[in-house]
């Protein structure tokens, strides 16, 4: 059984919306973190920049915004159970929840560098060379974040949950 199908049923219409939209995103930012990896191999600066900023935004966006998260997805789900299926789908979301909280620092660096550096060009970290590099973030850390957010996707949308 999947958490959509312990939800109510009036809640069924949103929920697959919602699934659908972040289904899209996080295959995107992963298809981003491949090319990023195929890209630093090659040794293709520009690009790899782009994508790196491309992947850092989309990441932040959907952990870490004002928009629809990840984090009201769960909020929503947990609304939304069916009261039988509570005792197995809160521990499953709870579970999520502290992980996401554990990414906390990480997606905070690359919000920084989101804000800062790409989306508004902030002239006390961009145009100083000494302070636009206190903004980068490791690849690794942001194949971190990818790996929770692939993680996350799979358990609300496709795995099976023990009943």
């Amino acid at each position: 059984m999947k958490i959509q199908d312990c939800l109510k049923k009036e809640a069924l219409d949103t929920y697959i919306k919602r699934k659908n939209f972040l289904s899209q995103e996080v295959e995107l930012l992963k298809n981003h973190m491949e090319l990023l990896h195929d890209l630093n191999e090659i040794q293709e600066k520009p690009l790899w920049r782009a994508v790196y900023e491309s992947a850092s935004t989309r990441a932040v966006k959907l952990l870490r915004n004002s928009g629809y998260t990840f984090s009201k997805l769960r909020s929503f789900i947990k609304q939304k159970t069916l009261r039988e299926y509570r005792i197995f789908v809160y521990p499953i979301i709870d579970k999520l929840g502290k992980r996401e909280e554990e990414l906390k620092k990480d997606v905070e660096a690359l919000k920084h560098f989101r804000d800062r550096i790409v989306v508004h060009l902030d002239p006390r970290f961009v145009f100083n060379e000494k302070r636009l590099n206190e903004n980068f973030v490791e690849v690794t850390l942001l194949d971190k974040v990818n790996d929770f957010l692939q993680h996350m996707a799979f358990t609300l949308f496709i795995k099976d949950i023990k009943i």
